[in-house]
């Protein structure tokens, strides 16, 4: 996160102060959505994991209502960000091929929900 510019002349608020608070902390979680480009319907697909166990990315079009192409999309970054993998630990990029949370996406999607700091 960059720290927001010099405000001038205008004399900081509770605002201000709050929001220099904010970014001083360690804000692991904003670091990993944006470097990892993770979007709000990847975090609704770590919550239906987290529910049921495992999920195949059919399972997860089903549920959302949209397409192979836009599910494996979604699959892949949260692969690559090191928040869900497939069962047997094998890459298989198999429609039935049942994925699970990582520890760190489990950790990840509890912190969402707030129930871990």
């Amino acid at each position: 996160m960059n720290k927001k510019s010099p405000l001038g002349e205008i004399t900081p608020s509770i605002c201000e102060a709050a929001f220099n608070e904010y970014v001083d902390l360690d804000d692991t979680l904003a670091k990993l959505i944006q470097e990892n480009s993770i979007e709000v319907r990847d975090f609704i697909i770590l919550s239906f994991v987290c529910d049921q166990g495992e999920l195949t990315a059919e399972q997860i079009a089903q549920i959302l209502g949209i397409s192979m192409t836009k599910t494996g999309c979604c699959i892949d970054r949260l692969i690559d960000a090191g928040l869900i993998e497939y069962s047997d630990s094998e890459n298989k990029s198999d429609n039935n091929h049942p994925i699970r949370l990582t520890p760190t996406g489990r950790l990840v999607t509890l912190r969402i929900h707030g129930h871990q700091d």
